[in-house]
């Protein structure tokens, strides 16, 4: 591992490293075991972790929201913050339909429409390395289609796949936010704009927001604090100090620690399909960072 300017990491920096990484693989397996509606799940989770980041943004940057942020800015986060309820939505419904291990590694692709929809939104020039790319992505999604053909995992393997383009569709709009605003601002805006469309959401289905066993609620609780806070915190402060496309590569693993966990807490097997499938979506990610390149400068 080398640091974002070619150095050898503390013991810490790798240990938070490793955390941020198991924390964040964790997100299937704790949907799955608070057996919950997708709604509750993602209102309860969002409204605390909206409640924690503006505090953090507060005591940051001495301001609860940002003074007179743009229209620009203020549509972008709105956007990002219905993409990723979106996003959500979709992969708490893969989750609950889908074995853990398709859900992580279809979620996995998401850097890959992140690339394309770069290419198309943001005009960035295309790279042959995409196209080699988009071939062994979609290799891997034939694998793990094929594996579950004609089985009750199609529409979450979908869901799974849908949500890998509503997260790219999310950071693509919050690009555009975060050029003017704070990431604690910008994270607690977004936050509570997919908090409430949760809210909407269950309320349209009459969906009960506190009638559930303590189970429910520690794994909610855990959605908060592995790998809203503990996950996406850590790997966010980690890319002042790493190397970016190390730790993106380093984010491969996280389908094999969730499918590990899945197998103690589900007993969910990987079976040879799904085994193919993770090394080719693997394969896909490390062309499109082009690992090579770092390696050599390590």
């Amino acid at each position: 591992m080398v640091s974002a300017h070619g150095h050898q990491p503390t013991w810490q920096q790798s240990g938070l490293f490793f955390l941020s990484l198991f924390s964040l693989s964790q997100a299937a397996n704790l949907v799955r075991l608070a057996e919950a509606p997708p709604d509750v799940i993602g209102f309860w989770r969002l409204s605390v972790a909206a409640a924690i980041l503006f505090f953090i943004a507060r005591e940051r940057t001495r301001q609860w929201i940002p003074k007179k942020p743009s229209r620009k800015a203020l549509f972008s986060s709105f956007f990002s913050g219905m993409f990723f309820f979106a996003h959500l939505w979709t992969y708490f419904y893969a989750a609950q339909n889908t074995s853990i291990a398709s859900a992580m590694i279809l979620f996995a692709m998401n850097p890959l429409f992140t690339a394309l929809l770069s290419i198309w939104l943001l005009r960035e020039s295309f790279a042959l390395r995409l196209g080699f790319a988009y071939l062994f992505a979609f290799a891997g999604v034939y694998l793990l289609v094929d594996a579950h053909w004609n089985s009750s995992f199609q529409a979450g393997n979908l869901s799974a796949l849908a949500s890998a383009l509503l997260y790219s569709l999310y950071l693509i709009s919050g690009k555009r936010a975060r050029s003017e605003l704070s990431n604690w601002h910008f994270t607690s805006l977004a936050y509570t704009v997919a908090a409430l469309c949760f809210l909407i959401s269950g309320i349209s289905q009459s969906l009960s927001w506190t009638s559930y066993p303590v189970k429910t609620w520690l794994a909610i609780g855990g959605t908060v604090l592995l790998p809203t806070l503990l996950g996406h915190v850590i790997f966010t402060h980690l890319l002042g100090s790493l190397n970016i496309n190390w730790m993106s590569c380093g984010k491969l693993t996280e389908p094999a620690m969730s499918a590990a966990v899945a197998y103690v807490l589900f007993a969910e097997t990987i079976g040879p399909k799904t085994l193919g499938a993770f090394v080719l979506t693997s394969m896909a990610i490390l062309i499109l960072y082009q690992p090579w390149k770092w390696i050599k400068k390590s």
